[in-house]
């Protein structure tokens, strides 16, 4: 029982199956998996589901940064763990900011301890 309302005109993911339910009405249903979109809807109010592997993804990122850039590699690991997680859709906007934290740190670490090494290298060459 459509009401005819839009529920939103930017991107908007049904939490069951991930496809994009932009211009979608109130009370409808996902075309491709016959989810109620009041349950996405609500997804999207209430915060969504947080993802784990973003969580961990920034929190190594961090390490990777602090204490060991050789966790760098694991932080870019644990991104592409999550973001396959969170292809489905239904994910907090949070969590897909944090795995992209914790992308960002593990580079920045990796590029750093690069330029250490070749400082080193060059240093004694010198």
């Amino acid at each position: 029982m459509e009401d005819g309302r839009p529920v939103c005109s930017t991107e908007f993911r049904c939490v069951g199956c991930g496809y994009d339910l932009s211009g979608s009405t109130v009370g409808g249903s996902c075309p491709e998996c016959g989810k109620p979109i009041g349950e996405s809807l609500r997804a999207r109010q209430d915060g969504a589901k947080s993802c784990g592997q973003a969580t961990a993804c920034m929190v190594v990122g961090i390490l990777s940064l602090t204490v060991c850039a050789l966790a760098g590699p694991v932080a870019i690991w644990l991104y592409a763990n999550s973001k396959k997680e969170m292809a489905v859709g239904g994910y907090s906007r949070g969590s897909h900011t944090m795995a992209k934290a914790g992308l960002s740190m593990g580079i920045i670490s990796m590029a750093l301890l690069g330029l250490m090494i070749l400082w080193a290298i060059l240093g004694e060459a010198v």
